[in-house]
């Protein structure tokens, strides 16, 4: 009985650790999506930061670093992938409700809170270790 316990517990474990493995491929893979366009210069993109005052610089810089994060996910290094994307999603969330852009506001919170939940015990460890080294 105990075993068969045992059993049901590490097949419910490597379950959650397949689907976690999934979540962090499709973050990695909208983060380089939503790169697509302000790599492109689609109007939009060129808009809304000329709109926020980022301008060109700005729209390439984020493209960039999504692009980079979200490769990151794919490999080894997913934990500095997913630090990343969680270092822009509240800049990206203040842009927003600094542009009182309501719409758009659900999605940084809701990305940076998927992310947080990918790899909150990375996430945590580093917190934590860079709290204590301060």
């Amino acid at each position: 009985m105990l075993k068969e316990f045992q059993t049901k517990k590490s097949d419910s474990k490597a379950i959650g650790q397949e689907k976690k493995i999934i979540l962090g491929k499709i973050l990695g893979v909208l983060f380089i999506l939503s790169a697509i366009p302000k790599v492109i210069g689609l109007q939009m993109a060129v808009d809304n930061f000329n709109k926020w005052l980022l301008g060109d610089e700005w729209r390439y810089l984020v493209a960039l670093v999504e692009i980079v994060a979200g490769l990151l996910m794919f490999s080894k290094w997913e934990r500095y992938g997913t630090i990343i994307l969680l270092g822009i999603m509240p800049a990206a969330t203040l842009v927003h409700i600094q542009f009182q852009e309501w719409v758009m506001l659900p999605m940084p919170i809701i990305f940076g809170l998927l992310l947080l939940y990918y790899d909150k015990k990375s996430v945590r460890d580093k917190l934590i270790n860079s709290a204590i080294q301060k």
